[in-house]
């Protein structure tokens, strides 16, 4: 972990931006493999549809002209029918079987060794306006889903990347507007905190930018005013109470001038007739505190208040 620091440092001081860019790729890969998963899963619906075109086609355009092949017992054009319809897309045999009697003639086209086969059968019937429709057979149709698997693989790759590309820009992009309009501004917020210091509160904070319209104001200005209100709220208390420690100062200065002198004051009882007069120490007199709160009451309530 502190080698991969060394070598990107900038993760330290943005880690919110790279943490955010982290969950970001996390997120466009999820949906790039959704995304693919989707595409994929349309286009194989797609060949699929293709597929039973092909398979209706046989039925609607070669099934009647080969159903008067078999009538006509003309196995050159039967053949030249089927090797047509085994043209077709992911048909791979096709097979006339011919009822002639009690004999069972097999007629066939293409190759059934593939796998994932598909099949659908049909009667061939001839008719027409001279005889009564007829039956003469069947023709079955053999589709194999190999070439609709291996178009689809063929595609996962294309499909994948392209989709990891767009959404991998297009995250790209939301981060750098994230970053112009938000991690930038946040950055010199967390700057400009982090040297305040008490009673040097000079600078207000002022965010790079064009200033908003006031009935425009975003999260970030509210952030500016609430912080530049906070630090005018330090400065008046500061200023506050180095008022008050002056006003203590000049009261403590008074309350030793007035200990001082009580300390050393002699004080003399009340002289009546026939009596010495009485020498009092200052053990008699008030105590300094009462004398200095008579003396200067605000030293207390400024005492309290701070």
């Amino acid at each position: 972990m502190n080698r991969f620091q060394k070598i990107f440092p900038r993760i330290n001081r943005n880690p919110l931006t790279y943490r955010t860019l982290g969950y970001v790729l996390l997120c466009t890969t999820a949906f790039a493999v959704l995304s693919t998963a989707i595409q994929l899963y349309v286009e194989y619906r797609r060949d699929i549809a293709n597929l039973n075109e092909n398979i209706e086609l046989i039925e609607k355009s070669y099934l009647p002209s080969i159903s008067a092949s078999v009538y006509k017992v003309d196995t050159d054009a039967l053949m030249l029918q089927l090797d047509g319809a085994l043209k077709l897309s992911d048909i791979v045999y096709l097979k006339v079987d011919e009822q002639r009697g009690n004999t069972l003639i097999e007629t066939s086209a293409g190759n059934l060794d593939a796998t994932n086969l598909i099949s659908h059968e049909y009667q061939l019937i001839y008719s027409d306006p001279s005889t009564a429709p007829r039956s003469l057979g069947s023709l079955t149709v053999y589709a194999s889903l190999n070439g609709v698997y291996q178009r689809l693989l063929s595609r996962v790759f294309t499909v994948l990347a392209t989709n990891t590309v767009k959404t991998f820009l297009a995250s790209a992009g939301i981060l750098a507007i994230m970053y112009w309009l938000i991690t930038r501004h946040l950055i010199q917020i967390s700057d400009y905190t982090r040297k305040l210091l008490p009673g040097k509160q000079d600078s207000r904070l002022t965010l790079h930018r064009k200033p908003p319209a006031s009935s425009k104001e975003d999260e970030l200005d509210q952030l500016v005013v609430s912080i530049n209100a906070f630090q005018d709220r330090l400065r008046e208390d500061g200023a506050r109470r180095e008022a008050y420690e002056e006003r203590l100062r000049q009261a403590e200065q008074k309350y030793r001038t007035v200990a001082l002198f009580h300390g050393s004051s002699i004080f003399h009882g009340k002289i009546t007739a026939g009596a010495p007069c009485t020498r009092l120490s200052s053990r008699n007199l008030l105590s300094q505190k009462q004398v200095f709160t008579i003396f200067y009451p605000d030293f207390y309530r400024l005492e309290s208040i701070l």
